[in-house]
C-alpha cells in the first residue's frame, strides 16, 4: 500500500530506520503500517490517482 504523513506528523519506517517521506512511500500492508493508519499517523493514497487530476487542474488555470 502507499502511504504518506499525515499533516504534522512524522513516521519511522522500522525496517529502514528512516522518516517517511512528505512525499509517500510503498510500505508493506502489514500490522505496523495497519496500525499507524489507524490512529491516524498515515494516510492511504493512491499516487497514480492524485497526480492526474492536479494536472488537469494546471491547464484549466493556465486557461482562465
Amino acid at each position: 500500500m502507499f502511504v504518506k504523513p499525515a499533516p504534522g506528523r512524522v513516521v519511522r519506517d522500522p525496517v529502514k530506520g528512516t522518516f517517511l517521506p512528505g512525499s509517500g512511500e510503498q510500505v508493506p500492508d502489514d500490522i505496523f503500517w495497519g496500525r499507524r493508519l489507524k490512529d491516524g499517523d498515515v494516510e492511504k493514497f493512491d499516487p497514480n490517482a492524485t497526480a492526474k487530476p492536479a494536472a488537469g487542474k494546471k491547464s484549466q488555470e493556465n486557461e482562465q
